[in-house]
């Protein structure tokens, strides 16, 4: 007779590194480019018992191929490993993170390949390692699953656009026309329609990171275009762009955000109109912009462009900040290299843009 033993403290570090093994690996190995704060946020995370008194382990296939590489690599994640999971689920079948379940429902043996509702969806996306036992109530026996790193998280995030675009194919091609006209304002416009009303059931916890904002444009311009027309962190001389697009023109994005907690404050301030509350938004962004813009100028970004085949394109700057209360792209700016002034856009759904335009 078997028994399912999988949740038991007694096993709960059994399938990956501990933070002491993973200190001790990365002493021997002699990755002095390799911090164990970088580890963590990447491949951290992972709770197999419901005992919250076990520590987390570290993925042990992803701290093998970083000792036998002698580098972090990205993007390990298998796409067959994850087509098999994800072949499934529909796209309004993916459960809002982090999501709670009871016991029992987590222990269920799979009555059907096809997940039909959240608990199962749920259930199959923690036995493939994309979430983790994140805590536990006993008087309930109700399990709180959540995203294990920054590596699940990703690859959620860009299962959940897959699926998106393989129900909607026809949105490839709308990307596509915005990127062809060098229509960047509706583009991100665009990115704020679809995906972030999208993702954001998988992305919760994500809201106050800038670069799920920037992510998700990413990802955008890579299946409009492909890959070799766009890069991500980009590396000059000076530093990291945050985005770059190689089409019409040559684009770089840089990418900032208001907090949470310092939009929110705004946006649900007492005694104030909400033409008020927009306003006050607005000058913030645009401080944004203005810091944005400064970053692009001061790191020279445009440098990369020869290294791309773009010095003769035409150099285009945009500015994009991101609303973490609103969860949105609230508000970008343009500048053409060799132009005077910078075209502005609110790009906040359900809000209306405060009318004292004032130029960047």
């Amino acid at each position: 007779m078997f028994q399912d033993i999988s949740l038991e403290a007694e096993v709960g570090t059994m399938c990956g590194f501990t933070e002491h093994e993973v200190q001790t690996i990365l002493t021997k190995a002699n990755l002095n480019d390799v911090t164990f704060e970088q580890l963590q946020a990447r491949y951290n995370g992972y709770r197999f018992t419901i005992d919250m008194t076990q520590p987390t382990v570290f993925n042990p296939y992803f701290i093998s191929q970083l000792v036998s590489r002698k580098r972090m690599v990205p993007n390990l994640w298998t796409s067959t490993a994850s087509e098999s999971v994800f072949r499934g689920i529909a796209l309004g079948k993916i459960p809002q993170i982090p999501f709670t379940v009871t016991h029992a429902d987590l222990m269920a043996m799979e009555q059907s390949p096809q997940p039909v509702n959240d608990n199962e969806v749920a259930r199959m996306l923690f036995r493939a390692g994309y979430l983790k036992i994140h805590s536990y109530n006993e008087q309930s026996t109700s399990v709180e699953l959540d995203h294990v790193n920054e590596e699940t998280q990703q690859v959620l995030l860009n299962n959940t656009m897959s699926k998106f675009f393989d129900e909607r194919d026809h949105t490839i091609g709308e990307y596509r026309d915005l990127l062809d006209a060098s229509d960047y304002f509706g583009f991100l416009q665009k990115v704020n329609e679809d995906f972030l009303e999208v993702t954001e059931r998988v992305s919760r916890t994500m809201r106050n990171d800038e670069h799920y904002y920037q992510h998700q444009v990413y990802n955008c311009v890579k299946w409009a275009l492909g890959n070799e027309y766009t890069s991500m962190e980009d590396a000059g001389a000076q530093g990291y762009s945050d985005l770059l697009i190689f089409w019409n023109d040559f684009v770089v994005l840089e990418f900032k955000k208001i907090s949470a907690k310092e939009a929110e404050k705004e946006w649900n301030a007492r005694r104030t109109d909400d033409r008020e509350k927009a306003r006050r938004m607005k000058a913030k962004y645009q401080a944004e912009v203005q810091k944005a813009f400064a970053q692009i100028q001061t790191k020279n970004y445009d440098a990369t462009a020869g290294r791309h085949n773009c010095a003769a394109k035409r150099k285009v700057h945009i500015a994009v900040v991101a609303d973490a209360y609103k969860r949105h792209l609230a508000y970008a700016s343009m500048h053409v290299a060799g132009e005077e002034q910078c075209e502005l856009q609110w790009l906040l759904n359900g809000v209306d843009e405060p009318v004292d335009e004032q130029l960047v």
